[in-house]
């Protein structure tokens, strides 16, 4: 197995497949690796620019998982950035709002700061408008793990009257990079 080094870093290693690995000198910083999960919200029925199933949950638990993929990192001293970008659609609104947040292994990754430790929060009162929201938001944690993780975002519905959607122009994005500690 041959072995890359940059004076004593050792940058790169030979898998037993021949493929290069990263080795542990890597500099900080360094992305290694980036996965990403583009979705397009279904465009069918009278409401062509919307999903047609709302959000009604209202608790993480039970929230609208929108994106989801799996990363296995390549140290476990790496950081984990996620970027999530969207656009949600509220009708007929009355002191209505959602939250969105992260998950790893279907656990919240937020657990602390605020009332339900939402990553994002939109609250839009008022009273029977249709509001469209762009969404963009971001985290990141120590992978703390070298085996294989799902990460997704999931949203719900905070309270009010009306429905939430998923808005279908211009899709909702999930990108996860992983970043040498």
């Amino acid at each position: 197995m041959a072995t890359l080094k940059l004076n004593s870093y050792e940058l790169f290693t030979q898998s037993e497949n021949n493929k290069p690995e990263f080795g542990t000198g890597v500099p900080s910083g360094t992305v290694l690796q980036v996965r990403t999960d583009l979705k397009t919200i279904g465009n069918t029925g009278d409401d062509a620019d919307i999903q047609s199933t709302p959000i009604t949950a209202t608790t993480f638990a039970t929230g609208y998982t929108t994106n989801s993929l799996s990363i296995t990192p390549y140290f476990s001293t790496s950081k984990i950035l996620l970027m999530f970008n969207g656009m949600i659609e509220h009708s007929n609104a009355t002191n209505q709002g959602f939250e969105v947040y992260f998950a790893k292994d279907s656990i919240q990754l937020l657990t602390s700061g605020g009332n339900k430790n939402a990553n994002m929060f939109v609250y839009t009162g008022g009273t029977g408008t249709q509001q469209y929201q762009p969404v963009s938001t971001s985290y990141d944690f120590i992978a703390g793990q070298t085996s294989s993780m799902i990460l997704s975002v999931v949203i719900t519905k905070y309270s009010g009257t009306g429905t939430v959607n998923l808005q279908h122009d211009g899709t909702h994005h999930l990108i996860v990079m992983e970043i040498a500690a």
